[in-house]
């Protein structure tokens, strides 16, 4: 018996998580992809590897333009290879690629814009703050300056 409950115990031991199963893993999407062009303007922009997460977030402010809801639930997914994952409340997921600098944003200002010109016609502005941790998402038009709305920690 005693033999038993050591090979038990050594099984576990090696199958044990570690520190870097403690990261959310990546929900993944099945649905559309969309890949915009970077327009004038614009500057690609490369996201920190540490901004990569998953963020479940709610719309907490919207204008009367805004295609959602107040209400509506999102999880915005930043993968390490520089997409965003977008599932809206009621939607099927899209991945988004291209992120972009515009309207003065850049390397130091915490904000990121994925364009979704494929399904919604919104950019999503991924904020973080000073500290690299993550603030809102901010929905604009794809085609220049404005505000439909926000997303914040749920």
């Amino acid at each position: 018996m005693k033999k038993l409950i050591y090979i038990l115990l050594f099984a576990l031991s090696i199958t044990a998580c570690d520190k870097s199963d403690d990261a959310p893993k990546s929900q993944g999407c099945s649905g559309a992809t969309c890949a915009p062009a970077v327009a004038s303007g614009e500057t690609a922009a490369t996201i920190p590897s540490a901004a990569a997460g998953i963020y479940r977030c709610e719309l907490t402010f919207a204008e009367a333009t805004s295609p959602f809801p107040l209400g509506t639930k999102a999880t915005f997914e930043i993968t390490t290879d520089q997409k965003l994952i977008v599932t809206i409340e009621g939607q099927s997921c899209l991945t988004i690629s291209n992120p972009i600098w515009r309207f003065g944003a850049n390397a130091s200002s915490g904000n990121y814009t994925w364009k979704d010109d494929c399904e919604n016609d919104v950019a999503y502005n991924v904020s973080f703050d000073t500290g690299g941790n993550f603030n809102e998402v901010n929905m604009e038009p794809v085609g220049g300056p404005g505000f439909f709305g926000q997303f914040t920690l749920e």
